[in-house]
């Protein structure tokens, strides 16, 4: 009965002191305010894909051509010789993409 009326004149008295209910334990404080960030408008961008560039050019193409040649010798015996001589050839072709 005296915790009743011990609690009873408590609460009297903090509401008549403050004119609000106190809570038992300590309120939490508040969470503070969050930040307002300013998003500046983006501007639109427009992205163009670069088209590869083809550039051509003269390129050379090198190999060898076999010789023969053939002569006759004593009985009239075939001697065959074979050489071989290098060559050139350019060709108009694509070298480098860009």
């Amino acid at each position: 009965m005296r915790t009743f009326l011990f609690l009873s004149i408590a609460l009297w008295a903090t509401v008549g002191y403050t004119g609000e209910w106190v809570a038992s334990v300590p309120a939490a404080p508040a969470p503070p305010t969050p930040t307002v960030v300013v998003q500046s408008p983006v501007p639109a961008v427009t992205y163009v894909v670069p088209q590869p560039t083809v550039l051509y050019g003269w390129v050379p193409y090198y190999y060898n051509v076999p010789v023969v040649t053939e002569r006759r010798c004593w009985f009239l015996r075939r001697e065959r010789q074979i050489t071989y001589q290098p060559q050139v050839q350019w060709y108009y072709q694509p070298m480098y993409v860009r």
